[in-house]
Protein backbone atom coordinates (compact mmCIF):
# COMPACT_ATOMS: atom_id res chain seq x y z
CA UNK A 1 0.00 0.00 0.00
CA UNK A 2 1.29 3.68 -0.79
CA UNK A 3 2.08 5.49 2.21
CA UNK A 4 2.36 9.69 1.87
CA UNK A 5 4.71 11.86 2.40
CA UNK A 6 3.66 15.00 3.84
CA UNK A 7 5.45 17.92 2.36
CA UNK A 8 4.97 20.45 4.94
CA UNK A 9 6.27 18.28 7.61
CA UNK A 10 9.26 17.41 4.70
CA UNK A 11 10.11 21.45 4.80
CA UNK A 12 9.31 21.81 8.49
CA UNK A 13 11.83 19.06 8.80
CA UNK A 14 14.71 20.86 6.59
CA UNK A 15 14.11 24.20 8.62
CA UNK A 16 14.91 22.13 12.06
CA UNK A 17 18.10 20.61 10.54
CA UNK A 18 19.13 24.01 8.91
CA UNK A 19 18.59 25.86 12.34
CA UNK A 20 20.34 23.04 14.24
CA UNK A 21 23.67 23.43 11.55
CA UNK A 22 23.14 26.80 9.97
CA UNK A 23 26.80 27.70 10.32
CA UNK A 24 28.03 24.68 8.40
CA UNK A 25 25.90 25.02 5.40
CA UNK A 26 26.44 28.86 5.07
CA UNK A 27 29.68 28.35 5.41
CA UNK A 28 29.69 25.28 2.44
CA UNK A 29 27.10 27.44 0.38
CA UNK A 30 29.19 30.16 0.44
CA UNK A 31 32.40 27.79 -0.70
CA UNK A 32 30.73 26.66 -2.83
CA UNK A 33 29.44 29.79 -4.81
CA UNK A 34 32.70 31.08 -4.13
CA UNK A 35 34.76 28.73 -6.30
CA UNK A 36 31.94 28.80 -9.16
CA UNK A 37 32.38 32.48 -9.05
CA UNK A 38 36.06 32.18 -9.86
CA UNK A 39 35.93 29.52 -11.95
CA UNK A 40 33.18 31.72 -14.00
CA UNK A 41 35.81 34.91 -13.72
CA UNK A 42 38.93 32.74 -14.78
CA UNK A 43 37.01 31.26 -18.04
CA UNK A 44 35.61 35.01 -19.05
CA UNK A 45 38.98 36.41 -18.35
CA UNK A 46 40.37 34.49 -20.98
CA UNK A 47 38.11 33.86 -23.15
CA UNK A 48 39.59 34.63 -27.01
CA UNK A 49 38.33 34.23 -30.48
CA UNK A 50 35.05 31.77 -30.03
CA UNK A 51 35.61 27.90 -30.86
CA UNK A 52 39.29 28.15 -29.89
CA UNK A 53 41.09 25.61 -28.41
CA UNK A 54 41.78 27.75 -24.44
CA UNK A 55 38.42 28.33 -24.49
CA UNK A 56 37.28 24.68 -25.21
CA UNK A 57 39.42 23.71 -22.47
CA UNK A 58 38.63 25.97 -20.26
CA UNK A 59 34.47 24.88 -20.25
CA UNK A 60 35.67 21.93 -20.12
CA UNK A 61 37.62 22.45 -16.95
CA UNK A 62 34.76 24.43 -15.29
CA UNK A 63 32.30 21.66 -16.08
CA UNK A 64 34.39 18.94 -14.41
CA UNK A 65 34.58 21.30 -11.56
CA UNK A 66 30.79 22.30 -11.23
CA UNK A 67 30.45 18.26 -11.07
CA UNK A 68 32.96 17.71 -8.36
CA UNK A 69 31.65 20.57 -6.43
CA UNK A 70 27.92 19.53 -7.29
CA UNK A 71 28.57 15.56 -5.80
CA UNK A 72 30.49 17.17 -2.70
CA UNK A 73 26.87 19.47 -2.05
CA UNK A 74 24.97 15.78 -2.52
CA UNK A 75 27.35 14.28 0.00
CA UNK A 76 26.75 17.29 2.64
CA UNK A 77 23.22 17.14 2.31
CA UNK A 78 22.45 13.97 2.61
CA UNK A 79 25.31 13.57 5.50
CA UNK A 80 22.87 16.32 6.90
CA UNK A 81 19.88 14.27 6.58
CA UNK A 82 21.06 11.05 8.11
CA UNK A 83 22.70 13.26 10.89
CA UNK A 84 26.03 12.02 10.19
CA UNK A 85 29.09 14.29 10.92
CA UNK A 86 29.45 16.74 8.05
CA UNK A 87 31.49 19.89 6.82
CA UNK A 88 32.55 22.31 3.84
CA UNK A 89 34.88 19.64 3.54
CA UNK A 90 32.82 17.09 1.71
CA UNK A 91 32.37 19.64 -1.31
CA UNK A 92 36.33 18.48 -1.74
CA UNK A 93 35.64 14.58 -0.97
CA UNK A 94 31.94 13.27 -2.50
CA UNK A 95 34.01 12.20 -5.75
CA UNK A 96 35.47 9.09 -4.51
CA UNK A 97 37.08 7.79 -8.04
CA UNK A 98 37.38 8.91 -11.72
CA UNK A 99 34.83 5.53 -12.09
CA UNK A 100 32.34 7.59 -9.78
CA UNK A 101 32.39 10.64 -11.31
CA UNK A 102 32.50 9.02 -14.85
CA UNK A 103 28.97 7.30 -14.05
CA UNK A 104 28.01 10.22 -12.48
CA UNK A 105 28.38 12.24 -15.64
CA UNK A 106 26.59 9.51 -17.88
CA UNK A 107 23.73 8.56 -15.95
CA UNK A 108 22.98 12.51 -15.43
CA UNK A 109 23.24 13.01 -19.15
CA UNK A 110 21.70 10.05 -20.38
CA UNK A 111 18.36 11.64 -18.45
CA UNK A 112 18.37 14.88 -19.61
CA UNK A 113 18.68 13.26 -22.96
CA UNK A 114 15.83 11.21 -22.63
CA UNK A 115 13.87 14.62 -21.38
CA UNK A 116 14.61 16.52 -23.40
CA UNK A 117 14.06 13.93 -26.48
CA UNK A 118 10.60 13.27 -24.48
CA UNK A 119 9.73 17.23 -24.74
CA UNK A 120 10.49 17.43 -28.14
CA UNK A 121 7.57 14.23 -28.46
CA UNK A 122 4.41 16.43 -27.74
CA UNK A 123 6.01 17.74 -24.32
CA UNK A 124 4.11 15.59 -22.35
CA UNK A 125 6.38 12.46 -22.32
CA UNK A 126 9.40 15.04 -21.50
CA UNK A 127 7.19 16.81 -18.67
CA UNK A 128 6.42 12.91 -17.03
CA UNK A 129 10.33 12.09 -17.66
CA UNK A 130 11.32 15.20 -15.79
CA UNK A 131 8.97 13.89 -12.48
CA UNK A 132 9.88 10.38 -12.90
CA UNK A 133 14.03 11.33 -12.75
CA UNK A 134 14.04 13.79 -10.38
CA UNK A 135 16.20 12.18 -8.05
CA UNK A 136 18.56 10.73 -10.82
CA UNK A 137 21.06 13.10 -9.20
CA UNK A 138 21.13 11.61 -6.39
CA UNK A 139 20.85 8.02 -7.19
CA UNK A 140 23.50 8.62 -9.64
CA UNK A 141 25.92 9.85 -6.40
CA UNK A 142 25.02 6.31 -4.55
CA UNK A 143 24.96 4.44 -7.29
CA UNK A 144 27.46 1.13 -7.43
CA UNK A 145 25.66 -0.66 -9.93
CA UNK A 146 25.41 -0.23 -14.19
CA UNK A 147 24.16 2.99 -15.77
CA UNK A 148 20.71 1.11 -16.60
CA UNK A 149 20.07 0.20 -12.80
CA UNK A 150 20.83 3.63 -12.06
CA UNK A 151 18.31 5.08 -13.81
CA UNK A 152 16.07 2.19 -13.39
CA UNK A 153 15.87 2.65 -9.65
CA UNK A 154 15.67 6.07 -10.23
CA UNK A 155 12.60 5.54 -12.15
CA UNK A 156 10.73 3.29 -9.61
CA UNK A 157 11.51 5.86 -6.54
CA UNK A 158 8.94 7.90 -7.76
CA UNK A 159 6.19 5.65 -8.67
CA UNK A 160 3.14 6.85 -7.44
CA UNK A 161 4.62 9.85 -6.32
CA UNK A 162 4.91 12.26 -10.01
CA UNK A 163 1.89 14.58 -8.12
CA UNK A 164 3.72 14.48 -5.06
CA UNK A 165 6.85 16.26 -6.83
CA UNK A 166 5.10 18.13 -9.09
CA UNK A 167 3.60 19.69 -5.75
CA UNK A 168 6.74 19.59 -4.11
CA UNK A 169 8.50 21.61 -6.80
CA UNK A 170 5.37 24.44 -6.69
CA UNK A 171 6.14 24.67 -3.46
CA UNK A 172 10.00 24.79 -3.39
CA UNK A 173 9.42 27.93 -6.08
CA UNK A 174 6.92 29.36 -3.26
CA UNK A 175 9.48 29.15 -0.71
CA UNK A 176 12.46 30.60 -3.16
CA UNK A 177 9.71 33.65 -3.95
CA UNK A 178 9.59 33.86 -0.40
CA UNK A 179 13.21 34.27 0.36
CA UNK A 180 13.54 37.00 -2.95
CA UNK A 181 11.20 39.25 -0.92
CA UNK A 182 12.50 39.19 2.25
CA UNK A 183 15.05 41.76 0.81
CA UNK A 184 16.75 39.16 -1.00
CA UNK A 185 18.20 38.15 2.58
CA UNK A 186 16.08 35.37 2.84
CA UNK A 187 17.21 33.16 -0.13
CA UNK A 188 20.47 32.38 2.47
CA UNK A 189 16.94 30.48 4.09
CA UNK A 190 15.32 29.58 1.21
CA UNK A 191 18.02 28.01 -0.89
CA UNK A 192 19.17 25.63 1.88
CA UNK A 193 16.09 24.72 3.37
CA UNK A 194 15.08 23.21 -0.53
CA UNK A 195 18.22 21.76 -0.90
CA UNK A 196 17.60 20.15 2.79
CA UNK A 197 14.37 19.38 1.78
CA UNK A 198 15.30 17.72 -1.50
CA UNK A 199 18.22 15.57 -0.36
CA UNK A 200 15.23 14.43 2.53
CA UNK A 201 12.23 13.90 0.07
CA UNK A 202 15.19 11.21 -1.45
CA UNK A 203 15.56 9.33 1.54
CA UNK A 204 11.61 8.90 2.87
CA UNK A 205 10.98 7.78 -1.06
CA UNK A 206 13.89 5.25 -0.53
CA UNK A 207 12.91 4.31 2.84
CA UNK A 208 9.23 3.80 1.25
CA UNK A 209 10.90 1.39 -1.66
CA UNK A 210 12.75 -0.62 0.67
CA UNK A 211 9.49 -1.08 2.62
CA UNK A 212 7.73 -2.39 -0.33
CA UNK A 213 10.59 -5.08 -1.22
CA UNK A 214 10.71 -6.72 2.04
CA UNK A 215 7.06 -6.61 2.45
CA UNK A 216 6.73 -8.37 -0.84
CA UNK A 217 9.37 -10.64 0.27
CA UNK A 218 7.14 -11.30 3.49
CA UNK A 219 4.33 -11.74 1.21
CA UNK A 220 6.27 -14.47 -0.97
CA UNK A 221 7.99 -16.19 1.77
CA UNK A 222 4.42 -18.50 3.15
CA UNK A 223 3.92 -19.29 -1.00
CA UNK A 224 7.29 -20.73 -1.19
CA UNK A 225 6.78 -22.88 1.91
CA UNK A 226 3.36 -23.66 1.18
CA UNK A 227 5.06 -25.07 -1.99
CA UNK A 228 7.96 -26.86 -0.15
CA UNK A 229 5.34 -28.87 2.21
CA UNK A 230 2.89 -29.71 -0.61
CA UNK A 231 6.42 -30.81 -2.37
CA UNK A 232 6.87 -32.97 0.76
CA UNK A 233 3.87 -34.51 0.73
CA UNK A 234 3.77 -35.36 -2.56
CA UNK A 235 7.03 -37.48 -1.96
CA UNK A 236 5.97 -38.70 1.09
CA UNK A 237 2.68 -40.13 -0.96
CA UNK A 238 4.36 -41.52 -4.14
CA UNK A 239 6.79 -43.45 -1.23
CA UNK A 240 3.80 -44.88 0.41
CA UNK A 241 2.11 -46.14 -2.94
CA UNK A 242 5.84 -47.63 -4.11
CA UNK A 243 6.18 -49.66 -1.32
CA UNK A 244 2.56 -50.78 -1.30
CA UNK A 245 2.74 -51.91 -4.84
CA UNK A 246 6.03 -53.93 -3.55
Amino acid sequence: MKKDIHLTQLFGESWDIFKKNWGSILLTIFIFGFISWVVSFVQNMFQTQEGSLLETGLALVSYVISLWLGMGFIKFTLNLVDDKESSYRDLFSGVESFKHIGKYFLITVIAGLLTFVGYLLLVIPGIILTFGLYFVAFVAYENKNTIGGALSYAWKLTRGYKWKIFLFMLLSILVGLLGLLALGVGLFVAIPVMALANALFYRKLQGLQDNEVLESEEEETPLVEEEKEDGEESSFEEAEVLSEEK
